[in-house]
């Protein structure tokens, strides 16, 4: 096993998550990037993989070599491409072990008839009744010794030796030690059940988790239009006069028909919209008599949403949406609620806790990321099991935040009732310059509360020359990285939009970073409905949320620095909401001596 020399940092990290999954606890762990965090994850594993080597260091022996067991693992993250950079990393390791990654058949068909499909429903459809007809000239048995393997590894030997690596990672996954897979395959009862994945025992680690609570929500809603239901009504009736009346799809398609025409006259019937609960939607649809779940089962098994797609192709693939709707009827609880306007259907839960109980029998589950907190809403999910949660300090040599809660005399609060206020919307444009003359070197990052403050703040600096302004949904974030290193420039963007989570600002593309205001979601129905149930300490907890993640933007890497401005005089009462390694440095101070600290700090920073 090659193991890299480890920090005190990760050393601590290491034993904090080896004894939560020792001891059986849900782990919560904040490290911000650059604090080793995916190696710590992967070593913290290894005590529960195979035995180390014998000529491991002592830490190594001690802490990850106690034990032999073998029980099953999952690593799960939110992208494939995050997955790809954890598997180099723990290939590097050179453990033995069985490992693999499971994905899609998106990302695994080599089929080049069925992987061209523009939509992974089809693809799956098209997939399956090609397997069930035998007529996939990849779909062939194929054994690999053992090992980690990646998805290239797999695309390159599948297309070498001529077999389906989508078929090949459901084989190899049973007996594999270590199992890397994204969110939705792990938390999806479809796709836990589509690749029998049994959470007895397991030890679950889900990386970058700061959204996974969204996440679950997300894939578990779904909404549907009154016009695909009324197209898919009319492609069903033509399809059905074309089988015969003794077979399956035949009593299926029939089955649709009558949901679906209950489901017009329910929304032709719908004056003003409506929040129920699924109970009471049921009876007021007429759908409490049919078993959906049955039916959504055969739609998948059958291939009729393929054939039907296929038949009447304009319909874009609405059915797939229609067959998860009616699941999640049968699927939820007392806090989903269903939104039934004239022109659609939504549901959604209020609480996802019903889709984490399949997690009840795992050993242990540990979320980490750059920036957990707050983590009150994972606590009550696993209320039934003891959560710990950790955080570990970056360098207080890499940042320093300053909370500014007024300009030049006058209080900064971002809301409703001050977006006509144009002195401070002035005061804070003569901040952002007084900033810029400081030329503390590299870029500037605006986030802002909403589009509308973006609007307001392209038209602030219209015709600014003192540096390039850049604008989310207007420039690219490739125009600002070519320009930011020839000439001042400031990036603004939104908190939640495009560039707050998934474009990393490191080095001189933010060395200040300005959080503007709070963002508080739009009290839409869907929010008013979970603030009735949550209350407003959920809504505030979403909004820090977004403010902790765009934090963690700035400091990309260990010999990364950035000074962090909240400007909003909310913040103070907000503390309790970062993350605890932006807190412990963070400071409240007036806004001339924010800037005489700004200047040494870069100062300091730049001479290394």
């Amino acid at each position: 096993m090659n193991i890299p020399k480890l920090y005190e940092i990760q050393k601590k990290f290491i034993q904090d998550c080896s004894a939560a999954i020792e001891n059986g606890k849900i782990g919560v762990f904040s490290s911000p990037t650059g604090t080793g965090k995916t190696l710590s994850l992967l070593l913290s594993l290894k005590n529960f993989i195979p035995a180390v080597d014998e000529d491991d260091d002592f830490f190594i022996k001690n802490i990850l070599g106690r034990t032999n067991r073998r029980q099953k693992i999952y690593y799960c993250s939110r992208t494939h491409s995050q997955l790809r950079q954890v598997v180099n990393e723990f290939k590097k390791l050179n453990i033995s072990t069985n490992s693999i990654v499971l994905g899609s058949r998106k990302i695994y068909c080599i089929n080049k008839d069925v992987s061209k499909q523009s939509s992974i429903d089809v693809i799956n459809s098209k997939c399956r009744n090609l397997v069930q007809e035998d007529k996939c000239s990849y779909h062939v048995e194929h054994f690999k010794e053992s090992g980690v393997f990646s998805i290239e590894d797999l695309l390159k030997d599948s297309m070498e030796h001529k077999y389906c690596p989508y078929y090949f990672t459901k084989e190899y996954f049973k007996k594999a030690e270590i199992v890397f897979l994204p969110y939705n395959l792990l938390f999806s009862q479809d796709g836990r059940q589509s690749l029998g994945i049994n959470l007895d025992g397991a030890i679950i680690v889900v990386d970058e988790a700061h959204n996974i609570i969204e996440t679950v929500t997300q894939m578990n809603s779904a909404s549907i239009a009154l016009e695909d239901i009324k197209r898919y009504i009319s492609a069903s009736k033509k399809y059905k006069i074309i089988l015969k009346d003794s077979s399956k799809n035949f009593h299926t398609i029939s089955i649709i028909i009558n949901i679906l025409s209950k489901l017009v006259l329910f929304l032709n019937n719908q004056k003003n919209e409506d929040v129920l609960e699924v109970s009471e939607f049921l009876l007021k649809s007429k759908l409490h008599n049919f078993n959906t779940l049955e039916l959504t089962e055969n739609l998948n098994r059958s291939g009729l949403i393929f054939k039907l797609e296929n038949y009447e192709k304009k319909l874009n693939l609405k059915l797939q949406d229609i067959s998860k709707f009616l699941n999640l009827l049968v699927a939820s609880d007392t806090t989903s609620r269903v939104q039934c306007c004239s022109s659609f259907l939504k549901i959604f839960p209020l609480s996802p806790k019903i889709f984490f109980e399949p997690f009840k029998p795992v050993k242990s589950i540990i979320f980490a990321g750059g920036t957990m907190e707050p983590i009150d809403e994972l606590k009550s999910v696993f209320d039934y099991r003891e959560v710990v949660d950790y955080s570990y300090q970056a360098s207080d040599r890499n940042f320093q935040a300053f909370i500014v809660d007024s300009l030049f005399n006058k209080t900064i609060t971002i809301k409703q009732t001050t977006r006509e206020d144009s002195e401070m919307f002035n005061n804070i444009k003569k901040m952002i310059i007084e900033m810029l003359e400081e030329d503390i070197g590299g870029g500037t990052v605006v986030f802002l509360p909403s589009k509308y403050y973006l609007q307001v703040f392209e038209k602030l600096f219209s015709g600014f020359e003192h540096a390039s302004c850049f604008f989310e949904g207007i420039n690219s974030f490739e125009e600002y990285v070519l320009n930011v290193r020839r000439k001042a420039s400031i990036l603004f963007a939104v908190i939640g939009g495009t560039f707050s989570e998934g474009v990393n600002f490191s080095d001189d593309l933010c060395r200040l970073l300005i959080i503007i205001g709070i963002p508080y979601p739009n009290i839409d129905t869907e929010i008013n409905e979970r603030i009735k149930l949550n209350g407003y300490e959920w809504y505030t907890q979403t909004a820090m949320k977004k403010v902790n993640q765009t934090i963690g933007r700035a400091i990309r890497h260990s010999e990364d620095y950035a000074t962090i401005l909240l400007v909003d005089s909310r913040f103070q009462n907000l503390r309790k909401y970062l993350s605890s390694w932006v807190v412990c440095c963070l400071q409240k101070e007036n806004f001339e001596t924010v800037k005489i600290k700004t200047k040494q700090f870069s100062q300091i920073l730049n001479k290394k």
